[in-house]
């Protein structure tokens, strides 16, 4: 045998190590293709609104556009928005191969792995690495060949009478014979290449920028060049990895190639007080705020102008601004605190939220201060000007001025505080009370001097009506005048009806009965103009009323007289017939025909 059937065919179809290798642990987002099983995700599946994403088995789908006034990558990445999104490069990122997102709107490819590389080969999204196989793996059970990594392996040593090789495969165990083939015959010039029976060859290293495999060609040396995406670079003339310069475009107006301070990339540098900032297209953005600041105002010229720990109107987030009521605000550490209350108010729920929310001035229960509540016995407490005072029930008073003993005094039978601390029935006491007491809040009069009485029933003018001491009695008449009433005289005599239901009896003795001029004559005159005062005439006490010389009775009447008629003139005999009925002694009854509240004052005029 000349050679191995099957061991290094020149004409053998070679290993497409750029194929996306479908075999990657994570067939996601990350570049790598995945296998004939791989399901391209959609733009709902991966929440995407916008734009273009890997779509996790090696390609990328595209998601569409944006409303009139929104950007994709505004409302996060392959979402629309207002909000400023600066995509990122596969540098930036650190992918070096397969579709990454540029975290705003797209997916960018990040290039192929140099064989014997794959994109994710090594267990790292978007790396190229590449994982070796073992013996098994290669089907060999001898010698050494290539690992697939750059690297060999060793499969070990034959029985006794086999050669490696000899087994009509490479690195199989035989009886046959095998012919290795050289480096030179295989094509190969670096890296490790089977010598086609026991062997891996190393057929030497690459120099300058070319790398094995890196032409795409199995053990070549070569060089596959980056594009501006690949290398990171939106602008200027970059390296394409492999000694030439591309053109990676310019600027728009306002930025500069590198002018954020990154090679390759557009930008431009501003900043702003208190505050991180980009700059775009010329146009400076504050990203964030240093701790403790904001930008209240919209101003990025002065960014984050204001102190969130301290200021009252911006206390700890733009806009919220502290305040309580009847009370100063602060604030401190970026927490609204209570200040000073207002003068007349406290905080006394001791909560902050409702501020000083007592009013100390006027609030009973907190009077002057939290922790003085009003009290009053006998009546309902209040404050007013921060002091305790007391509004009585009715029927008490606060007499000694002291709200200690609250309405201490009770008014409605205190004969010294009758219905008012002030009013003391006893001093002075009304005239002629022997004694006063106080009714209902009402000074009242218990008693009056002997002969007093109090027939009007007012306090304030005492016990008013003075009796006259005349006898109340026919038996015990009181004689006007003493003696006798002769011709042509005349008697006056005043009196008063009290209590009521008293009478006064007077007896009158008038003299000349044997002449014609005697003419006895009795008026009552009623001064309590009540008009109810009367006299009955009588000759004695058994009550025999007398004619009167018209006619008719003496009871009940305001005037009584008695005359002779006309028979008796001047110088003639009086009528012997009438002698014995002419009234010599008469009775006066004095009386009240209905009760009255006042008293009955009077005069008795007496003529003859």
């Amino acid at each position: 045998m000349t050679g191995c059937a099957n061991g290094g065919d020149e004409n053998a179809t070679p290993i497409d190590y750029d194929k996306p290798d479908a075999s990657t642990t994570d067939g996601s987002a990350d570049g790598s293709a995945g296998d004939a099983g791989c399901v391209p995700k959609t733009c709902v599946q991966l929440a995407a609104t916008c734009g273009s994403a890997p779509d996790g088995c090696g390609g990328k789908v595209e998601c569409g556009s944006c409303p009139n006034g929104q950007i994709c990558g505004g409302g996060g990445t392959n979402k629309c928005g207002t909000n400023t999104c600066a995509p990122k490069t596969c540098v930036q990122l650190e992918a070096t191969c397969g579709y990454v997102s540029d975290g705003c709107s797209q997916a960018i490819d990040c290039g192929k792995c140099q064989s014997p590389y794959s994109c994710g080969g090594g267990g790292r999204p978007n790396q190229c690495g590449c994982v070796a196989k073992s013996c098994a793996q290669l089907g060999a059970s001898c010698g050494s060949l290539p690992d697939g990594c750059e690297g060999k392996v060793d499969c070990g040593a034959c029985p006794a009478g086999q050669t490696c090789g000899g087994g009509n495969a490479p690195n199989t165990c035989g009886g046959g014979t095998c012919t290795p083939k050289t480096c030179s015959q295989l094509g190969a010039s670096c890296g490790y290449v089977s010598d086609g029976c026991s062997q891996a060859l190393n057929c030497g290293t690459c120099s300058g920028t070319d790398v094995c495999g890196g032409g795409g060609k199995p053990n070549q040396c070569g060089c596959t060049p980056k594009s501006c995406v690949q290398l990171g670079a939106s602008c200027g003339q970059v390296d394409n990895g492999c000694g030439a310069l591309i053109d990676c475009g310019s600027c728009p107006p306002g930025e500069t190639c590198g002018g954020s301070g990154v090679p390759g990339q557009c930008g431009c540098t501003c900043s702003a007080p208190n505050a991180s900032t980009s700059c775009s297209g010329g146009v400076c953005s504050i990203n964030q705020c240093d701790a403790g600041w904001a930008d209240c105002d919209g101003d990025v010229v002065n960014g984050c102008e204001t102190d969130i720990r301290t200021s009252t109107n911006h206390c700890g987030a733009c806009n919220n601004p502290c305040s309580f009521t009847h009370a100063d605000a602060a604030c401190v550490a970026g927490q609204c605190v209570l200040g000073q209350c207002e003068n007349g108010f406290a905080n006394c729920d001791g909560v902050a939220a409702t501020g000083c929310e007592t009013d100390t001035l006027n609030d009973a229960n907190h009077c002057g201060s939290c922790t003085k509540v009003c009290d009053a016995a006998n009546g309902t407490p209040d404050c007013s000007g921060g002091v305790c005072g007391v509004q009585c029930n009715p029927g008490w008073g606060d007499c000694n001025a002291s709200v200690t003993d609250g309405c201490e005094t009770e008014l409605t039978s205190n004969v010294h505080h009758c219905g008012s601390c002030s009013l003391d029935c006893l001093s002075p006491a009304p005239s002629n009370v022997a004694q006063a007491g106080c009714t209902s809040s009402a000074c009242a009069i218990i008693a009056c001097n002997p002969a007093s009485y109090d027939q009007n029933g007012q306090f304030a003018d005492g016990c008013e009506c003075i009796d006259d001491n005349v006898a109340s009695t026919c038996g015990a008449a009181f004689q006007v005048p003493p003696g006798t009433l002769g011709l042509g005289a005349s008697a006056d005599q005043a009196g008063t009806l009290v209590p009521t239901g008293d009478e006064d009896w007077f007896v009158i003795n008038f003299s000349g009965q044997d002449t014609c001029g005697f003419h006895p004559h009795v008026t009552i005159e009623d001064q309590s103009g009540t008009g109810a005062i009367r006299v009955d005439v009588a000759t004695d006490c058994a009550g025999a009323a007398i004619p009167c010389s018209e006619g008719g009775t003496s009871v009940g009447q305001i005037e009584w007289e008695f005359t002779f008629d006309d028979t008796c003139g001047t110088n003639l005999a009086r009528d012997p017939a009438k002698m014995a009925s002419s009234p010599t002694t008469v009775y006066i009854r004095v009386y009240a025909t209905a009760p009255s509240t006042t008293c009955l004052p009077y005069v008795l005029h007496i003529s003859n």
